[in-house]
């Protein structure tokens, strides 16, 4: 998802820049409307994954814009924002995701994007790092029994 996000943000970011500066935001309380832009995104009913990394995309670029702006106004408003943007993904989403697989079908959708993807080739990374540490704390064991110091 992070990759699709960012890649959505290099294409669309002067698309973001309008849009937020058209919201005009200055008091926290006109975070909402992220309500009001995620109703207009799906109102034709139509949802789609790219749709889905839209929103979440957009979300982001507000939180790094509220977060560069001066006043205290918006401090902490990341944290608003994924609020709303999970409420939005569970209540009005989740009935879609779950309809179309779920995210496993989204992972399944962008194969190469997922970062969290487990090749064989990460699987044997992960392998060597568990034994090379259970040696390393045998090794320290045996050194520990004999007396003498680790270093």
């Amino acid at each position: 998802m992070r990759s699709l996000v960012d890649d959505q943000l290099k294409e669309r970011v002067d698309m973001m820049k309008e849009l937020v500066e058209t919201l005009d935001l200055h008091e926290r309380e006109q975070l909402g409307l992220i309500n009001d832009i995620a109703t207009g995104l799906f109102d034709d009913e139509v949802v789609s994954w790219s749709r889905v990394v839209t929103l979440h995309a957009f979300c982001g670029y507000l939180a790094r814009h509220c977060e560069e702006q001066a006043g205290a106004v918006f401090i902490d408003s990341a944290d608003d924002i994924a609020r709303l943007l999970a409420g939005i993904v569970v209540n009005r989403l989740g009935l879609w995701i779950v309809a179309n697989g779920g995210w496993r079908a989204f992972e399944k959708q962008f194969p190469g994007l997922c970062m969290f993807e487990m090749s064989g080739v990460w699987k044997g990374m992960i392998l060597l790092g568990l034994l090379a540490g259970a040696l390393f704390v045998f090794y320290s064991s045996v050194r520990f029994m004999s007396g003498s110091s680790l270093f």
